[in-house]
């Protein structure tokens, strides 16, 4: 009898070990889901970041080059 209580009495602690072990893995599991959305959602921040740049590089090339063509133009007018 006393053997079959140490039994139940084991079998008792590893119900809640597990149960322990499956609570920790649900919250890490949480853990990594929100991590995962926060990255997502800083890649996406850095996307539209790296687009705007690209179109104020592409405006900075173009005023370059309006602004050297049009002082080869001015200069060319008053050279003649």
């Amino acid at each position: 009898m006393l053997e079959l209580q140490y039994h139940n009495e084991d079998l008792e602690k590893d119900k809640t070990s597990q149960n322990c072990l499956g609570r920790g893995m649900e919250q890490v599991a949480k853990k990594l889901g929100v991590a995962h959305e926060e990255i997502q959602r800083l890649t996406d921040e850095l996307q539209v970041k790296e687009k705007e740049q690209c179109k104020l590089g592409k405006l900075w090339f173009q005023m370059t080059i309006s602004d050297h063509a049009l002082t080869v133009l001015i200069s060319s007018q008053g050279g003649t």
